[in-house]
Parts: C-alpha cells; structure tokens; sequence
C-alpha cells in the first residue's frame, strides 16, 4: 500500500520545488533522492521505490509549477541543481551533503 509512505511536501505551496517523502526508512540509513524528471511529477518513482530495500529513506524533489501550484522560476539546469542543493540542504541539513563529499572521487 504506498499511502503510508507518502509525507507531506515540505515547502510552501508557492514554492516551485518540494521534497516529498515517499518512505520514512530508517533514521540512521542513508536516503535515497530522486529528482522528478522534465515535465513529470516526481510520484513517476513510486514503482521503483517498491521494489528498493524498506531500510533506506526515499524522498525525491517535486516540481510545484506543474501542476499549477506554483510559478516556474527556474532559468537554467544550473539553476535548477542550486535550488534542488538548498533544498536538500535546508531539509535534510547536513546528512545531504556529507554524504556526497563523503564519496570517493
């Protein structure tokens, strides 16, 4: 049943992008992030987070301004992976980026 792994969106209506968690996981695994493709919501990801182990948290970053919620504001790829970056910073604090400085290069 994938209602119990839906979480609210995390920013205002108003804002173009939102994380949504799509399962709670454990606390002290690390997430997995999707990010909604161009011109789809980012709900497309819900069949693949079945089939993911239940231990990881799954959130994915939702485009408001596709479904009218929300005024696109994004210029450019560049700024569109910044906002996506503030984002998962301000909501997963520091856990979203310790985790990719983490990785080897």
């Amino acid at each position: 049943d994938n209602d119990q792994h839906f979480g609210a969106h995390s920013q205002p209506s108003d804002s173009q992008l939102s994380l949504v968690r799509l399962r709670a996981g454990r606390a002290d695994a690390v997430p997995l992030i999707f990010i909604h493709a161009a011109g789809a919501s980012a709900l497309c990801y819900l069949p693949m987070v079945n089939l993911l182990p239940n231990a990881h948290p799954v959130y994915a970053v939702d485009d408001n301004s596709l479904s009218g919620g929300a005024e696109f504001r994004l210029s450019s790829i560049e700024h569109a992976a910044s906002e996506c970056a503030a984002l998962l910073s301000a909501e997963l604090g520091a856990s979203a980026s310790t985790e990719s400085e983490a990785r080897p290069k």
